[in-house]
């Protein structure tokens, strides 16, 4: 029997191990694979997320079945496709795969069928979670919703702590220096002074659009005016080019409702997510994120735990036995939920 091993990881490896030691394997293909397993298997440069890849392979190869390691592929849905082209395949199909892919339809699925687990809230607005996580005892758990490789758990016992990480694993990088471009709705102006100055206070330096920039300076705080992409002319400095530059850690854009495409607004957030730039679309979000700045919390001296360590079973129990409260939070596509006693 020939069978390909798609992934290049640990539990491929294992698996590659199991499958050369029984009798009933003549070959063994392994797509991507890595050197240690192209000790006992043939190892083929196939990506374990490129399924019409894998297919062609299997076909090329005459596999007999093929095993799936990664949840990436089994999301891609290689089951289904293999099915359908009528090759012997292990592994669950994309639908079934959706409890590993996403934790929230995780929780709901038992939820629906009465079978035991903690309990839980889903969010996709920080602001949101964030008051959650406030209200209740900590520690916290946040859960990444999507995939996340081992890395999208983390464990927080002080609200800051907690606050720090859930920013962190939402993607938001943690700078402490730079600038803060601010560029808010008339309805938010009133209350940017206090916000404004914690920043200030940490060392940022201001920038904001003419609106902005004109009650920060009626309140005392200085800031530098950069100009919308419309109102500037050739070679003048933007909002955009200041994100392009390299000059904003962090962009606060408020905005009334509707996201016309043609906005300076929504031209902003959406240079700044292809930046990779943390963009605050509420006062209350940036309250929150100059809190978590304020505190010694840092990727250094805060651990991020690896999901694919946490302990189970008997162990796992023992563990939350002795937690006062455990709970989980998922923000921006984060779970939170609250240990109960089985």
């Amino acid at each position: 029997m020939k069978v390909l091993v798609v992934g290049g990881g640990g539990r491929e490896h294992a698996v590659v191990d199991a499958l050369s030691r029984s009798p009933q394997v003549s070959k063994i293909y392994c797509a991507p694979g890595n050197a240690g397993i192209a000790r006992q298997a043939e190892c083929v440069p196939v990506k374990d997320t490129d399924v019409e890849g894998l297919l062609s392979l299997a076909r090329e190869k005459e596999i007999d079945l093929t095993v799936v390691g990664p949840e990436a592929a089994l999301v891609a849905g290689i089951v289904d496709r293999f099915r359908e082209e009528g090759l012997r395949i292990f592994g669950p199909t994309k639908a079934a795969a959706r409890i590993e892919s996403s934790k929230e339809f995780a929780k709901d699925l038992m939820g629906r069928y009465g079978i035991p687990t903690a309990g839980y809230r889903a969010f996709d607005d920080y602001r949101k979670a964030s008051e959650y996580v406030r209200s209740r005892p900590l520690p916290a758990v946040l859960k990444y919703d999507g995939l996340a490789a081992g890395k999208g758990v983390v464990i927080a016992r002080t609200m800051e702590e907690a606050l720090f990480k859930g920013l962190v694993a939402a993607g938001y990088t943690m700078k402490r220096e730079g600038g803060v471009l601010i560029s808010v709705r008339d309805t938010d102006k009133s209350d940017l002074r206090e916000l404004v100055k914690e920043y200030v206070a940490m060392g940022f330096h201001i920038y904001a659009t003419s609106g902005t920039a004109s009650r920060l300076n009626s309140v005392g705080i200085s800031s530098t005016l950069v100009k919308k992409p419309k109102e500037a002319k050739e070679g003048e400095e933007t909002t955009i080019s200041l994100l392009e530059e390299g000059k904003i850690s962090y962009v606060i854009s408020t905005s009334k409702t509707g996201r016309q495409p043609g906005r300076d607004s929504v031209r902003l957030r959406r240079k700044a997510v292809e930046l990779g730039i943390p963009c605050l679309t509420s006062l209350d979000t940036a309250a929150v994120l100059a809190l978590t700045l304020e505190s010694q919390y840092n990727e250094d001296n805060v651990e991020l735990v690896d999901i694919a360590h946490i302990a189970h079973g008997a162990a796992a129990r023992k563990e939350l036995s002795q937690m006062e409260k455990p709970e989980e939070i998922q923000i921006p596509g984060y779970v939170l939920q609250e240990h109960e006693n089985d």
